[in-house]
């Protein structure tokens, strides 16, 4: 049911969004913490809690954060057993498949992702979406030729129908097509495309999100001196050590605790002994968002109460 308290929560949301978007992850990570707190009071609708979760997993990959990625992951799993709506089934579907798509786990998952696309219906303005998904699962799979040819056609339709942000990904897809295919005029020309597009908002994360594959068309725009100053923030946003720490964790399959960032704090200041009433004073919360947040430690852990979490802090493997 639509409430006050849910449309507060979604203008965090796009707050995050526009934050992360435009390159200020630090303020993106404050928005994500008050959206923490305020959403724990609060029966998040579906559409919210899953938009959520998008973001903090993108936050997440950026900040290399295994903990916080694994919850947000962990949580999606949880989440489409208890949906009946065929909608939410796709949106949870498409969020997770593009976080498959840009962590590049085995060709198994890859494969997996694309089927349950292909399986799923999506309708406007959500179709767009899941062609740009698909067409990044293409390109976890190194299938260049067939990402070439629908990033074209889905830039181009982007770009009609003022879909700023989708015709950035498809121009930066059909980019790194190319450039793997050896085309380098090509590549060139979608990745000054996918520039162009972007600067009029800096819309800088979708290149920090593929500095590992365009590295090298972006050194030669330098050499041309094609908007230096961009170029140098994406270098500085550059994602590509972060996602390969995600990247091996996904890979080797660990089985980390996946505490958010806010409830590893919170865990850590009760393993020091102070209170709940002083938690909650130190972050401004109701005390009984501080037993909340306690009770969904536990369920995470698999623990029966605040002395056992304790032992687990102490004792928990880095």
């Amino acid at each position: 049911m639509y409430t006050q308290e849910n449309a507060l929560l979604w203008n965090r949301i796009i707050r995050m969004e526009w934050y992360y978007l435009t390159g200020h992850p630090d303020q993106a990570q404050h928005e994500l913490e008050m959206f923490t707190i305020h959403g724990s009071d609060v029966r998040l609708q579906s559409g919210t809690l899953l938009s959520s979760l998008f973001f903090q997993a993108r936050l997440a990959a950026f900040y290399g954060s295994k903990e916080s990625f694994a919850d947000a992951m962990h949580q999606f799993h949880r989440f489409i057993p208890d949906t009946f709506s065929s909608f939410y089934l796709n949106m949870a579907s498409l969020c997770q498949s593009f976080l498959i798509a840009l962590t590049e786990p085995s060709e198994e998952q890859i494969e997996n992702s694309l089927q349950a696309m292909q399986r799923s219906t999506f309708f406007a303005p959500c179709q767009p979406f899941a062609q740009l998904i698909h067409d990044r699962l293409l390109l976890a799979r190194g299938s260049y030729t067939k990402v070439s040819q629908y990033a074209q056609k889905h830039t181009d339709d982007a770009i009609a129908a003022s879909y700023i942000l989708i015709a950035i990904y498809e121009s930066l897809f059909a980019a790194i097509a190319f450039h793997y295919l050896n085309a380098p005029q090509k590549a060139g020309k979608f990745l000054k495309q996918a520039i162009d597009l972007a600067i009029p908002d800096h819309i800088i994360m979708p290149f920090a999100e593929h500095m590992e594959y365009i590295e090298p068309l972006l050194s030669k725009l330098m050499r041309e001196r094609f908007h230096l100053k961009f170029i140098r923030e994406i270098r500085t946003l550059s994602m590509t050590d972060s996602l390969a720490n995600i990247r091996g964790m996904v890979k080797a399959g660990r089985d980390i605790p996946y505490l958010s960032e806010r409830e590893h704090y919170i865990a850590t200041l009760v393993t020091a002994g102070i209170t709940n009433k002083d938690i909650a004073r130190d972050l401004n919360v109701a005390e009984v968002t501080i037993k909340k947040t306690l009770s969904r430690i536990y369920t995470k852990l698999g623990i029966p109460n605040r002395t056992a979490l304790t032992s687990y802090m102490k004792n928990k493997p880095q």
